[in-house]
């Protein structure tokens, strides 16, 4: 079950049921306050909950990047694919990768402005994005490994959209596959981290000092620069 309530301070609020929720639940999601409550739960008590937090709420959504439509229009490209999209006589969506080309035909009565189409033409953006990182990155970092004297136990691919990679304290590796949304040297910047986190697994000063050798004392410099790029 959901509905919609405006909010003159948060804009629209969805408020849903879900069964398997144990307690309330107030995230944000697609650039919305979307309030979650258990079967039996209470909508005046999701709401207070809502208003009692409404200020830090509305501190997160001025954070939240609104991502840009999606359509025959816009114009994406990363390092290994550019995306084109096109209107067909099709009866369901029709997808193409290859030779540095994201293909998508969508039915001509496709409605670019819903929601789902949205969520649906991410997904393909977010699986061509996994393909790449799983023939581009485990082989690169390998490579920097080697130029650079590390080691690390192994390398996994997933989705996250909270951080870039991660790095275990038995040197197993994680990258997101949005890693390859970035540049080449940004993508090399990330995997020099998680490298440099094979041997010191915190931020301290030696840290840094093994960032600054690897990237030539450009660490400051391209740690602003990846602050101005988004996860799709």
């Amino acid at each position: 079950m959901e509905k919609y309530i405006e909010d003159n301070l948060l804009g629209k609020v969805i408020i849903r049921t879900n069964p398997r929720a144990k307690r309330y639940i107030v995230k944000i999601q697609s650039g919305k306050v979307v309030g979650v409550m258990p079967k039996q739960g209470n909508e005046k008590e999701l709401l207070a909950l809502i208003t009692s937090n409404k200020q830090k709420l509305r501190e997160k959504l001025d954070k939240t990047v609104t991502f840009p439509l999606i359509d025959e229009s816009c114009r994406i490209e990363t390092e290994t694919f550019k995306v084109n999209i096109v209107l067909s006589p099709v009866k369901e969506y029709y997808i193409l990768q290859k030779r540095g080309l994201l293909l998508i035909t969508c039915p001509l009565k496709t409605n670019f402005a819903d929601e789902e189409v949205q969520k649906d033409l991410r997904q393909i953006l977010i699986n061509a994005l996994r393909h790449d990182a799983q023939k581009y990155l485990p082989s690169r970092l390998k490579s920097l490994a080697k130029k650079h004297g590390f080691q690390f136990e192994s390398v996994r691919i997933n989705n996250s959209r909270t951080r870039w990679g991660s790095c275990s304290g038995g040197k197993n590796i994680n990258l997101s596959c949005h890693v390859m949304q970035l540049p080449w040297h940004l993508i090399d910047y990330i995997l020099l981290h998680e490298l440099c986190h094979t041997r010191e697994m915190n931020h301290s000063p030696r840290f840094w000092a093994w960032m600054d050798k690897v990237t030539h004392q450009q660490t400051q410099k391209l740690r602003q620069e990846l602050k101005q790029h988004y996860m799709w």
